[in-house]
């Protein structure tokens, strides 16, 4: 990796942390003081409404208008409505305590996150195009057990999350085989550097991220904040893991032996197929627009 692409992902990641940072103080900074406030007007359609809020401080009115969200709906015309503000400043005054800043930066601290990899990747691949080819595939390095346990640890997570399904005996054995056919050969095209297939997995991975930051988008409280940082978190995982495999001199030598094979990744294809039985068992997660967990 040359000097250039090492420097603009140590820069990339110093950009990260300093917005995570600047999100934790955010979040530390957000005003405590409440006050009892009345909606005066609402507007908003199925994706959420927006209402408004009129509070009083010190004797001075103020109103304060909510970002579009589907909870604020519950609010009625009218009725009551707890307000944040901060003393210094009462006329910002808002219904959600720590704004949509915190979340919103923490969502480009990832989005940086995942082009600080996507440099890595392809500066550590240029790197390995320029280096001699490996004379043979030599053991199955760290980051492909990693690929496969972060992959089999969330997809467990998700069925303990969501539960089994609740389907007839032919449409449940038949989601759980269709999951193995499909995961575990996605799984074996990754391990064995196929082009087609590790392009669609890597598709599925950055899909399943974006998923994630979408409720990191939404979150109100600083628990829901740190529940979907921890959701994102463990998509990336995976993702990483991928990138770290394919900079490995083990990817580079399937890409120079595209016929050749290799029988120490038996064990981690099966437990790709171990992946997609699961994922026909759990339960679907009506939140998610798409999300797959793969064992590659």
């Amino acid at each position: 990796m040359t000097r250039g692409v090492r420097t603009a992902v140590i820069g990339l990641l110093g950009v990260a942390v300093l917005l995570v940072l600047l999100a934790g103080v955010l979040v530390l900074r957000a005003p405590d003081d409440t006050v009892r406030g009345e909606v005066v007007a609402s507007g908003g359609n199925v994706d959420g409404c927006y209402p408004t809020a009129a509070y009083r401080v010190d004797g001075t009115t103020y109103r304060t208008t909510a970002p579009k969200r589907t909870r604020w709906c519950d609010l009625a015309l009218d009725g009551p409505a707890t307000v944040f503000y901060d003393p210094d400043s009462p006329q910002d005054g808002r219904l959600d305590r720590y704004g949509t800043a915190p979340t919103r930066l923490v969502a480009g601290a990832v989005g940086v996150l995942v082009l600080a990899g996507l440099a890595l990747v392809l500066g550590r691949a240029a790197a390995r195009r320029r280096a001699e080819p490996p004379l043979d595939p030599g053991p199955l390095p760290v980051s492909a057990w990693l690929l496969a346990l972060s992959c089999l640890l969330t997809q467990v997570w998700d069925l303990l999350d969501r539960g089994p399904r609740t389907a007839d005996d032919v449409s449940l054995w038949g989601s759980m085989l269709l999951g193995a056919l499909v995961v575990g050969w996605l799984s074996l095209g990754v391990l064995l550097a196929r082009p087609l297939r590790s392009a669609l997995v890597v598709v599925v991975l950055l899909t399943t991220v974006l998923v994630q930051v979408e409720p990191l988008l939404k979150a109100v409280t600083a628990a829901d904040l740190a529940r979907a940082l921890a959701a994102v978190t463990a998509a990336l995982f995976p993702l990483g893991a991928l990138a770290w495999y394919r900079t490995t001199s083990r990817f580079a030598w399937h890409r120079q032996h595209p016929r050749a094979r290799t029988h120490d990744v038996a064990a981690l294809a099966m437990v790709g197929v171990l992946v997609g039985v699961l994922g026909g068992l759990a339960t679907p997660d009506p939140t998610a627009s798409f999300s797959v967990q793969l064992n590659l």
